[in-house]
């Protein structure tokens, strides 16, 4: 990684892993095609201390310091802006993503930031930057919130970049593509994986922003995008040829976003024979028989879907545009054709009865295998989701701040949305997902080496977790 002495901007990336975010190194990438100096931190991969950022911060003597990150994020990112309260006179703090683009104004106060950048971040933010820089106003720049004396003000609708083709180039070098590249430390310990080994290499490349879909649980202010296909070959050697990578990743939204994109990009893939693996998001409408058996040739290896539930009234209610027959079909397809698949299903749905709970069992649990995967998470009304505002609407969500500090992880229930019984809801989370790691590790290893080794992940997660409870409360 890169390192300077002076920075007009130090940009903050929280992220530990196990993938890469391209938001901050994009910002980079566009201050620097500006002629501005700009230095990326990343606190929890060099594992700082909290006085370790803020001396790291000061040293470099910026006009703006950027944070930003996702709504899981807030407290983290809290804890940085006020342990640099005492040198606040020397910067301007912005901070933007998803974070803070549903909900600015109330982020703008709770973070105490000074400058909110809502949406994305690259054409705003760098005008924002030479504003700042030259000590001119900048309330004309659109896509901002930010203080005006005792008063809140926001500028209006922010630019965006309309053609991702004209993304500026990312700067590898301050990204600690070494980190993230050893993809295997991130996933020896999960009941789940059988996919990576110690040789594993993986490579994070993207190809559009946005989600056409408009699922109630999902939030994305991203208008959909996507780009070339001759775009994104070019990203995939530079990282097989600059960090001999051996797996590449589309971490998009939803990066097989329909089928004859997705089959153009499986050509490209076959044409250039590369002899990697790849990994993708992808929609079950696009998964029959040509579309399957074009990824298996062009080396994919395994797809994440978006389970959510075995019971088509839920998916209905969810708004996700997917029915339990493409469901069955598209699975039947993967394990036929050996290409595994992981995905997330949710309990405490819109109205959900603990009968659609064992539809949703019913559905997946034949189907995991060696291949397979299924996780099993909480129904978390985020900021910026319709499920939020219908929870604000019917009294379910009391408002922003109570949610502000009980949203926490996908394993703590928020908001009941069901018709089944908080204590219950937990209950049958906990049990479907050791049913599901369960099966997973008999159909890979056997009965009672299965028991053996889910014993032993959920000890040492206990005592990982008892150990961060006590651990030095400066770490970030």
């Amino acid at each position: 990684m890169m390192n300077c002495k002076h920075a007009d901007v130090v940009l903050i990336s929280v992220e530990e892993g196990p993938l890469p975010s391209f938001g901050i190194p994009s910002l980079d990438a566009y201050l620097s095609q500006s002629g501005i100096i700009s230095e990326i931190l990343y606190p929890k991969v060099s594992a700082y201390s909290l006085d370790d950022l803020i001396i790291k911060i000061s040293e470099l003597n910026p006009s703006v310091v950027g944070i930003g990150g996702l709504f899981n994020d807030r407290f983290i990112i809290k804890k940085i802006i006020d342990g640099l309260r005492p040198y606040r006179k020397n910067f301007k703090i912005v901070i933007g993503g998803n974070l803070v683009t549903p909900i600015p104004e109330f982020m703008l106060q709770k973070l105490s930031a000074d400058i909110v950048v809502v949406g994305e971040g690259e054409i705003i933010f760098t005008k924002l930057v030479k504003k700042i820089i030259g000590g001119e106003d900048y309330s004309d720049i659109g896509g901002l919130v930010f203080r005006e004396g005792n008063n809140v003000v926001t500028s209006g609708k922010g630019e965006y970049i309309e053609d991702l083709n004209e993304l500026v180039r990312l700067n590898y070098e301050k990204i600690p593509m070494e980190y993230f590249v050893d993809i295997y430390k991130f996933y020896r310990n999960f009941t789940r994986n059988n996919l990576y080994t110690p040789s594993s290499k993986m490579g994070t490349v993207f190809t559009g922003r946005g989600c056409p879909h408009r699922c109630n649980f999902c939030y994305h202010f991203n208008k959909l995008r996507l780009l070339k296909i001759p775009a994104i070959i070019p990203q995939i050697k530079e990282l097989k040829n600059r960090f001999k990578v051996n797996m590449i990743t589309f971490a998009d939204d939803l990066a097989l976003v329909n089928k004859h994109r997705t089959l153009d990009l499986c050509r490209a893939l076959i044409n250039e024979r590369l002899d990697l693996k790849y990994l993708a998001t992808a929609h079950f409408a696009i998964l029959d028989e040509e579309m399957v058996l074009a990824l298996k040739e062009a080396g994919f290896v395994q797809l994440a879907l978006g389970l959510e539930s075995g019971s088509g009234e839920i998916l209905k209610r969810m708004n996700k545009a997917t029915m339990v027959g493409q469901i069955k079909d598209g699975l039947n397809l993967l394990r036929k054709h050996k290409i595994s698949w992981n995905g997330g299903v949710q309990i405490g749905q819109l109205g959900e009865t603990e009968q659609d709970v064992r539809k949703t069992i019913e559905l997946f649990y034949p189907r995991i295998d060696e291949l397979s995967t299924v996780s099993v998470v909480i129904t978390t009304p985020f900021p910026g989701t319709s499920l939020y505002d219908y929870g604000l609407k019917l009294g379910i969500i009391k408002d922003m701040e109570s949610s502000f500090y009980k949203i926490y992880d996908l394993h703590t229930l928020v908001a009941n949305f069901s018709k089944i019984s908080n204590w219950r809801v937990y209950y049958l989370r906990l049990k479907m997902a050791l049913m599901f790691d369960l099966r997973k590790q008999q159909k890979i290893s056997g009965k009672w080496v299965a028991y053996l080794f889910l014993m032993k992940i959920l000890i040492k997660r206990f005592l990982n977790r008892i150990g961060h409870l006590f651990y030095n409360y400066r770490k970030l």
